[in-house]
């Protein structure tokens, strides 16, 4: 009993938020390939694995070809310039996190897996929304959101993406046109209204085509990504805004900061518990959500989550 108070007070003593002040990033990975390229094969069996651990939600792939015939258009060549790309295949995650060449530990996924690991619950200051898309038309449109009360972005850019899926068997997830805007956006609430139309070539087929979003800095930092592929029904995210690799020394206690889970499918009833990989046998995990109730780590219970809703977590380690 004295844990579980110690515990409380612990709790209290951290000011949470009513609502979070970002939103669950959607990774965006640019792979960089050419026809006749023998270590590309690598690089896309590595991607289609990437691709497979995460909903369409979580994690958007999108590949350019250079000097690959119809493969290849000025959109995918100005990638390859622009982040000095000059072998391929290339991997860059969300226009920071690069890897170049091929070989077993691309083929198998697992340098990418570890690359996504960074990303997975990371946040973003923006909320975006593809509310249209035609393939017949070549238009899209939506909005983009500010969530951060802090964040500033003056005259970066917003990209728009025109995307081919099963080109060829070994060719999807294609580039077909991208086109940019700048974009300034600041204040709680505020939000920029995009729209495009892109020029349908007739031999596409326009059933496997789709367009993604995303918003890229100066630096290359790409902030948020959308794309008009289907989502889940059951679309459950967690994030935090802080680095989650804690080093906890000696005989202490320590309470996380707040992550948030978002609940962006349906209602649904869920089970919360905390499973340890591996930690000394005296060490007791809880967590507390924003109203100050506590609850055993290792006891499995239900949560309703309803639609669109969100709730405050933290972790407390003794």
């Amino acid at each position: 009993m004295k844990y579980y108070v110690l515990i409380l007070s612990l709790v209290f003593a951290v000011a949470l938020t009513a609502s979070p002040a970002y939103f669950p990033l959607s990774s965006i990975a640019e792979g960089f390939y050419s026809t006749g390229c023998v270590s590309c094969l690598d690089g896309l069996a590595g991607m289609n694995i990437l691709d497979d651990s995460a909903h369409n939600g979580e994690f958007i792939n999108i590949r350019h070809y250079i000097n690959s015939g119809a493969l290849s258009n000025p959109s995918s060549d100005a990638r390859f310039d622009h982040y000095q790309v000059f072998g391929t295949p290339s991997f860059i995650l969300n226009g920071k996190t690069r890897i170049d060449g091929g070989g077993s530990w691309i083929a198998d996924g697992s340098e990418y897996l570890n690359a996504y690991k960074n990303y997975r619950f990371g946040d973003s200051p923006l909320k975006m929304n593809l509310s249209s898309w035609s393939a017949a038309t070549g238009q899209l449109s939506g909005t983009i959101e500010m969530i951060s009360p802090t964040f500033n972005i003056t005259n970066q850019k917003k990209y728009y993406v025109l995307v081919e899926n099963d080109v060829t068997t070994e060719a999807s997830h294609i580039v077909r046109d991208m086109a940019f805007e700048t974009i300034s956006l600041s204040g709680l609430g505020n939000v920029n209204n995009f729209s495009h139309t892109f020029t349908i070539n007739p031999g596409w087929n326009q059933n496997n085509l789709w367009v993604a979003v995303f918003v890229q800095m100066d630096d290359d930092t790409i902030l948020q990504s959308v794309s008009s592929l289907p989502l889940p029904a059951y679309n459950l995210r967690a994030a935090m805004d802080w680095e989650p690799r804690v080093v906890v020394t000696g005989n202490s206690t320590f309470t996380s900061n707040p992550f948030w889970v978002f609940n962006l499918g349906n209602a649904e009833d869920y089970t919360m518990q905390i499973v340890v990989d591996s930690a000394p046998a005296n060490w007791f995990f809880n967590y507390c959500d924003e109203e100050g109730y506590c609850f055993p780590g290792s006891v499995a219970l239900p949560i309703y989550l309803p639609a669109n809703s969100t709730k405050a977590l933290h972790l407390n380690v003794i």
